[in-house]
């Protein structure tokens, strides 16, 4: 069961059963032992509906940070300039390694000056020197 209508389907199939051995026990037709049995199951079978909906819960919150994050890069371009990218207005570039990963981070460069006169930029997250 990893699926939402996998999921519904089985609270809906507990609830069905739950019904059904209320409608024996009004009867008066049922033993402890097997009372006990269908207990036994449905704490079972809501177990195993609980995983599925805290995995979904899980994947669309994944899913809700992934579209925030794409949605980041929408609203804010980033511009390609001497190998780097960066925001329009800021002296800082943004790392082209990690933002060219599947990922696509956005992680400012910090200046770094291995000669006199010379500045160039490294990574903080890949460590990278541009």
């Amino acid at each position: 069961m990893d699926n939402p209508i996998a999921a519904v389907t089985a609270l809906v199939s507990l609830a069905h059963s739950l019904f059904d051995f209320a409608s024996k026990i009004k009867k008066d037709d049922i033993s402890k032992d097997e009372f006990l049995l269908k207990v036994s199951e449905w704490n079972k079978q809501l177990l195993e509906t609980q995983l599925v909906i805290t995995d979904l819960i899980n994947k669309n919150m994944a899913l809700e940070q992934e579209n925030r994050r794409l949605k980041e890069h929408e609203s804010d371009p980033l511009i390609w300039r001497n190998a780097k990218y960066w925001k329009d207005g800021d002296d800082v570039p943004f790392c082209p390694v990690c933002y060219e990963s599947p990922e696509r981070y956005r992680h400012h460069m910090t200046p770094y000056s291995p000669t006199a006169g010379a500045i160039t930029y490294t990574c903080g997250h890949c460590k990278r020197y541009s």
